[in-house]
């Protein structure tokens, strides 16, 4: 396995600016200070499957949640596009 792998993966910026992200970060230095990266590694994944397993997964950009808000300014959605949602 290649040390240097984790340079070439994929880092979003707009999430790396979180206060989740921030607190992911702040632990590994920690663990790095006091040496207990492997429990803090461990904690991390744990928590990333308990997250994975419930199913909540956001949706940022849903094109139900932008039709409902227009509905609920008033604005008349015809049938031929909820229709086409609900596929």
């Amino acid at each position: 396995m290649d040390k240097h792998k984790y340079r070439h993966k994929k880092y979003d910026t707009t999430i790396m600016q979180t206060v989740t992200i921030g607190n992911i970060i702040e632990s590994l230095i920690l663990s790095i200070k006091y040496r207990n990266s492997k429990d803090v590694i461990n904690f991390l994944v744990e928590q990333r499957a308990k997250a994975l397993s419930k199913c909540d997964r956001r949706r940022v950009s849903s094109t139900d949640k932008k039709i409902k808000h227009l509905k609920e300014l008033g604005y008349k959605i015809p049938k031929e596009v909820e229709d086409g949602l609900n596929v």
